[in-house]
């Protein structure tokens, strides 16, 4: 009985003492201009880990649905919805992936959102984002019954007064990372 009372007692004083341990830290980096050494690893540890989960996420789909957003009209003379589509489909076809022709939800919805960033009206340019995310029918960890849509994978590139084509050569670039993630969790056998 005495050692759960000096357990529970360090415990409550760990829980009362940690935070502001933490915080004491995380004040000196702010103070000295830069995060501590500790708080630098645990970034670079949590970035890992969202990476992993992110490609882990990929594994054992039954296809990939591809979706691409309305493209805003400064940018469709330069590449419409239909092209971007199309090459995106093509990429995955030539990287051995089924490409689904509906959404299902055993396979990845892969979301392509090319978007207009808001730029001061003296700007004559014109500053877009390409946005290639991989959506996932996912369960709530706390009710295994309850289904959900999510995006689990992301990247994203920005461009300044594309040319023709330039879209689509951007999307090449993030779309590469995706397949690699892709085939690093579908190691072919």
């Amino acid at each position: 009985m005495r050692m759960m009372r000096l357990a529970v007692t360090v415990g409550c004083l760990a829980v009362l003492f940690v935070p502001f341990a933490f915080a004491k830290g995380y004040a000196q980096g702010i103070e000295q201009g830069k995060p501590s050494e500790q708080e630098l690893q645990r970034i670079e540890d949590a970035k890992k880990l969202f990476k992993r989960a992110g490609i882990d996420s990929l594994r054992n789909s039954a296809g990939i649905y591809v979706m691409v957003s309305p493209i805003p009209v400064e940018f469709e003379a330069v590449n419409s919805k239909t092209q971007i589509k199309q090459y995106v489909e093509l990429r995955l076809r030539e990287a051995g992936i089924k490409v689904l022709d509906e959404p299902s939800d055993v396979g990845i919805h892969l979301w392509i959102v090319v978007d207009r960033v808001p730029t001061p009206e003296k700007l004559p340019s014109k500053v877009g984002t390409i946005d290639i995310g991989a959506w996932n029918t996912c369960f709530l960890k706390r009710n295994r019954r309850q289904e959900i849509i999510a995006q689990t994978w992301s990247t994203r590139d920005s461009f300044i007064n594309p040319v023709r084509g330039e879209i689509r050569e951007r999307c090449k670039s993030i779309l590469d990372a995706f397949l690699n993630h892709y085939l690093e969790a579908n190691p072919k056998k």
